[in-house]
C-alpha cells in the first residue's frame, strides 16, 4: 500500500516538475518581457495624454509582473532547483503569498476599470465621457493600489505551513473568508467585465443608428474615416472583449478548485487523495499565470 502510495507521489511530482521546467518556466519568461514592453509602450506620453486608459493597462502590466515573477517563476526557480523555501521558510511562505494575492487582486482589479472605462468613452452621455480622463484614471489608479496592497495582507497574515503545502485553511475562520474571497474575486470580475461588454456593444449600436440617421438626413457621401484618439479607443475595444473570453476560461477551473477544497476541508483525507489534490492545485493555478503573461501580448 505505502508503495503505490509512494510510487503516485513520485509520478506526480514528476509531471508537476516537467510542466513547471517545460511549460512555466517559458510562460513567465514570455510574460515577464511582454508585460514590460506593455509597461513601456502605455507609459509614452502619447497614451498617457490621450487615452485614460493608458494608466490601467500601466498598472495592470506591473500587477501582471508582480504576480508572475514573484508569485510563480521565483518558486518555481527554488523549487527546481530543490530548494523550496515555501514549505521551509515561514517568512518566504507568508510574503511570497502576500505578493502573488497582491498582484492577482491589483490584476482584476484593473481589468474591472478598464472594462468600465471602455463603456464610459462609448457611452453618448457627454458627462459620462468626460469622467474617462487621463486626470481621474492616474487618481483612481493610484487610490486602487494603496487600498489593494492594505487589503492582501490577510495572505501575510492567514497562511502557515502544513502538509508540505504553503497553506490558507489553518482555521475555520480564515479558510471560510479566504474561500470565498477567491470565489468572489474571480466572479465579480468577470460579471463587470461581461455586463460592461454588452452596454459597450449597445452604445456602439445606438451610436451607428444615430450616425446612419444623419447621413440620410443630410444624404451626403462620405468615407468613413476615424479620428485617431477614435481608432485607439477602438483598439482597446477589441482588446477588452478578448479579455472576457480568456479571464473566463483561464480562471473558472482554481474557482472550482478553490469551492472543492472549501467543501471537503474537514474530510479525512488519506496520503494518496493529499497528493493528488496537490497536483490539482497546481494544474488548476497555472492558468492564472498563463492569463497574466498572455493577456496584452
Amino acid at each position: 500500500m505505502n508503495s503505490s502510495v509512494d510510487s503516485l507521489i513520485i509520478q506526480l511530482n514528476s509531471i508537476q516538475t516537467s510542466l513547471t521546467r517545460y511549460v512555466m518556466i517559458p510562460i513567465y519568461i514570455f510574460g515577464t518581457f511582454a508585460n514590460l514592453a506593455n509597461l513601456i509602450l502605455f507609459s509614452q506620453r502619447i497614451f498617457r495624454s490621450a487615452n485614460a486608459c493608458s494608466y490601467y493597462f500601466i498598472g495592470l502590466s506591473i500587477a501582471n509582473l508582480i504576480f508572475i515573477d514573484i508569485g510563480g517563476l521565483a518558486r518555481s526557480l527554488l523549487a527546481l532547483a530543490n530548494l523550496n523555501l515555501e514549505i521551509t521558510s515561514i517568512v518566504f511562505c507568508k510574503w511570497r503569498l502576500y505578493f502573488a494575492n497582491f498582484g492577482l487582486l491589483l490584476n482584476r482589479v484593473f481589468v474591472c476599470l478598464i472594462s468600465i472605462d471602455r463603456w464610459m468613452v462609448t457611452s453618448a452621455n457627454e458627462s459620462i465621457r468626460r469622467r474617462s480622463s487621463p486626470q481621474n484614471a492616474r487618481r483612481v489608479a493610484i487610490v486602487v493600489t494603496c487600498l489593494t496592497v492594505i487589503f492582501s495582507l490577510h495572505a501575510a497574515i492567514g497562511f502557515d505551513i502544513k502538509m508540505n503545502r504553503c497553506y490558507a485553511l489553518l482555521n475555520i475562520t480564515y479558510g471560510v473568508f479566504f474561500s470565498i474571497y477567491n470565489v468572489l474575486s474571480v466572479i465579480i470580475p468577470l460579471l463587470i467585465m461581461i455586463f460592461s461588454s454588452l452596454l459597450i456593444l449597445v452604445n456602439i449600436r445606438r451610436s451607428r443608428r444615430r450616425i446612419q440617421t444623419e447621413s440620410i438626413v443630410s444624404n451626403v457621401l462620405q468615407p468613413k474615416q476615424m479620428k485617431p484618439n477614435q481608432s485607439m479607443d477602438m483598439q482597446f475595444l477589441r482588446l477588452i472583449l478578448v479579455q472576457s473570453l480568456t479571464f473566463a476560461i483561464l480562471n473558472l477551473a482554481f474557482v472550482g478548485y478553490v469551492l472543492y477544497d472549501f467543501i471537503t476541508n474537514k474530510q479525512v483525507k488519506s496520503s494518496n487523495q493529499q497528493a493528488i489534490e496537490v497536483f490539482v492545485y497546481g494544474v488548476t493555478i497555472h492558468p492564472l499565470y498563463l492569463f497574466s503573461a498572455v493577456r496584452n501580448s
